[in-house]
């Protein structure tokens, strides 16, 4: 419902556009050595113009919008740390080096998280970005108590006794991009030596996941003298 009043000022701006181009090029006194091509091309150039000076007056945060989003990224990159609050400020979602915490969910500390990945789906024909988590024991995290929707979904599909699951954290209601706040949460697994799989996704199955748990276990020796005997994970904890 929110993307029709946009799409139809953007036809208006396009018709607008196009009625002023089509009346400028009717009284357009050409001169007596130009060519059509030179007449049609100066037209073109006209519509665009008007049609770039429309979607500026109709949008004129877009611009700003995007170089805030993209300074925001890259300040969440450079930081390795991203988070935010709901419009209410009654959750909060924070991705540091403890962990991602989630006031629903409590701190999902490193070594439990097996896998990340950004996922948008649609509902209701909305964009509903999520950070996918694969983490050991999913159930310490779902109160049994709790009324709340996110708990209420995963009963239904995940087993009460399974050692990995998947949860799943909206993030647009914090105002969190998704993608970078899976890219922040990636940098921040990769400084822990507990084993994980770095390009896991939803659709791998649990035999290709234990395959590759082992697969780290089998190469940590290696990876976890590097990592113990850097300064940076000592610090970071």
């Amino acid at each position: 419902m929110r993307k029709q009043p946009k799409q139809g000022s953007l036809a208006l701006a396009i018709a607008v556009s196009a009625a002023a181009g089509a009346g400028w090029f009717m009284h357009y006194q050409a001169p007596a050595n130009g060519s059509p091509f030179t007449d049609a091309l100066a037209c073109l150039c006209f519509l665009l113009l008007m049609i770039y000076v429309g979607g500026s007056i109709l949008f004129p945060g877009a611009r700003r919008g995007h170089a805030k989003d993209s300074a925001s990224r890259r300040l969440a990159l450079h930081r390795r740390r991203i988070g935010g609050f709901t419009a209410t400020h009654e959750r909060c979602l924070r991705i540091d080096q403890e962990g991602i915490f989630e006031t629903r969910l409590g701190l999902i500390a490193w070594p439990q998280v097996l896998g990340l990945s950004a996922e948008t789906s649609a509902i209701d024909d909305a964009p509903a970005p999520a950070l996918r988590i694969y983490l050991r024991d999913p159930w310490r995290y779902l109160d049994d108590d709790s009324p709340t929707l996110l708990a209420w979904g995963y009963r239904l599909h995940l087993a009460r006794d399974a050692r990995h699951g998947r949860i799943d954290i909206p993030t647009q209601a914090y105002r969190v991009d998704a993608e970078t706040a899976c890219e922040v949460a990636r940098s921040l697994r990769g400084d822990c030596a507990e084993p994980w799989i770095e390009d896991w996704d939803a659709l791998m199955s649990a035999a290709v996941i234990e395959q590759r748990l082992r697969e780290f276990l089998a190469a940590a020796p290696h990876a976890h003298a590097a990592l113990t005997a850097s300064p940076h994970r000592e610090a970071s904890g």
